[in-house]
């Protein structure tokens, strides 16, 4: 079944003077990039997990249906309301693509694997899209993540340094590659959940150290939505107390470092914060997002009397006020790793 996006494609790909060159088959040239795309998706988790023992979350083809179904929660408030400010046909389709495109280079290792996108699209669609509109198409899904060079110097800043226009245009059919670059990009970015890891494999043990604290935060995310009236988005944790006690290892940019789960969880909710903050000079008068709000629900599951226990819950509002800053979801509620680990270890003794 089409998801909301793909179905406002459909709809709209028999307009001739909406897509370059009058040409009326772009559902059809999707529709081609995505199978042909998800055909290799299938191997993506084997090869980012091929020359170490590193177990990732899932990259595959469901992730890549979960952003696209991000994208389209986003952006169904405005679109087809007739809102002088939303994506026109085209754009609609080249952010579908983008989206294809974004995780597809990590059939060539994870490091450097926004890189790769040109040439993927190349691959899939050489015969279907000219050169220079796959090259934009490409440059607006490799600016997701990653790094770019500014001076020699390693940024962050990839939408703002890879993309430098904000309007831009193919045979006559303008399109806003900036904004289209922010939607794919937040689109990933909140579309990390349970959906993504295996319960069985966690509680089994099966997943490697390195790998633990990245599928067990994401097993705590039961859900995530966006509130269209309150343009926030509502991120719901659910965290098993055992997996409070102890901190795991983490590869970082500076080496292994030994993090609690709740800390982790406490980086990530900043991370989703600053790429809100990012994003948003990008979203112009298409999208809003002014929040992350989050709930967050201890308990501890006694599957031997077969009882489920909530032991605590917050909740925690990230939203910009005052001087910009970096926040600090910990502050004022009164969690932190050492302090619930010392807590629940009294409870479980």
């Amino acid at each position: 079944m089409n998801q909301y996006l793909e179905q406002l494609l459909q709809e709209k790909a028999s307009q001739a003077t909406a897509f370059p060159g009058g040409r009326t088959d772009y559902y059809s040239v999707y529709e081609a990039i995505k199978a042909a795309i998800y055909r290799d998706a299938r191997f993506v988790n084997c090869r980012l997990s091929f020359n170490d023992d590193f177990i990732p979350t899932d990259h595959g083809k469901e992730h890549t249906e979960s952003v696209i179904r991000a994208a389209g929660m986003l952006l169904k408030p405005s679109v087809g309301h007739g809102q002088p400010h939303e994506l026109n046909p085209y754009e609609t389709f080249i952010l579908l693509v983008s989206i294809l495109l974004h995780d597809a280079g990590n059939l060539f290792g994870r490091v450097g694997h926004e890189q790769h996108c040109l040439g993927v699209l190349l691959e899939v669609a050489g015969g279907c899209l000219n050169s220079v509109e796959a090259a934009n198409i490409a440059r607006i899904a490799s600016a997701h993540g990653g790094k770019t060079e500014i001076g020699g110097v390693p940024s962050k800043d990839t939408i703002g340094l890879i993309i430098r226009k904000d309007l831009d245009g193919y045979l006559s059919i303008q399109f806003r590659p900036q904004l289209l670059a922010s939607i794919t990009r937040f689109a990933d970015e909140i579309c990390e959940d349970s959906s993504r890891t295996s319960k069985f494999l966690i509680d089994s043990g099966l997943i490697n150290p390195e790998s633990e604290i990245f599928h067990k935060y994401g097993a705590c995310i039961s859900n995530v939505t966006f509130d269209p009236p309150d343009r926030s988005i509502r991120i719901t944790f659910q965290i098993e107390k055992d997996w409070l006690l102890n901190k795991m290892p983490k590869q970082t940019s500076a080496g292994l470092v030994e993090i609690y789960l709740i800390d982790e969880i406490f980086n990530r909710l900043n991370k989703m914060n600053c790429e809100r903050h990012y994003c948003a000079r990008f979203f112009g008068d298409v999208l809003k997002v002014k929040s992350i709000k989050a709930e967050l629900e201890i308990f501890h599951d006694d599957r031997t009397n077969r009882k489920f226990t909530e032991l605590d819950r917050t909740t925690l509002s990230l939203s910009d006020s005052g001087y910009p800053s970096i926040p600090d979801v910990q502050c004022g509620i009164g969690w932190s790793g050492e302090v619930l680990a010392a807590k629940f270890r009294e409870v479980s003794a």
